[in-house]
């Protein structure tokens, strides 16, 4: 692989993971108030949020069809939920 060949790829990743981070952020106010209902707890349901979007990154391959993002985020909040009422 040439070093053009991978410079073109990272900003390809770069670009494709700022687009992400951009669509999943329309939807933070949306997933806040469903964490909100379960949890009680403003604050709470923030903290919630914020742990669904850092997995929603880190599981960022598995997001097949960007079309399908707002059901893969609520995928990813109901199983983030148990962990997180478990508390550390």
């Amino acid at each position: 692989m040439t070093h053009g060949t991978t410079a073109a790829r990272a900003a390809h990743e770069t670009a494709t993971a700022r687009d992400l981070s951009s669509r999943a952020e329309r939807h933070r106010g949306e997933l806040r108030v469903h964490c909100y209902r379960t949890v009680r707890c403003y604050a709470d349901a923030k903290d919630l949020v914020q742990e669904t979007m850092i997995r929603a990154w880190h599981e960022r391959e598995s997001l097949d069809d960007p079309e399908r993002l707002r059901p893969w985020l609520y995928r990813i909040v109901t199983r983030a939920r148990p962990d997180f009422l478990a508390g550390p």
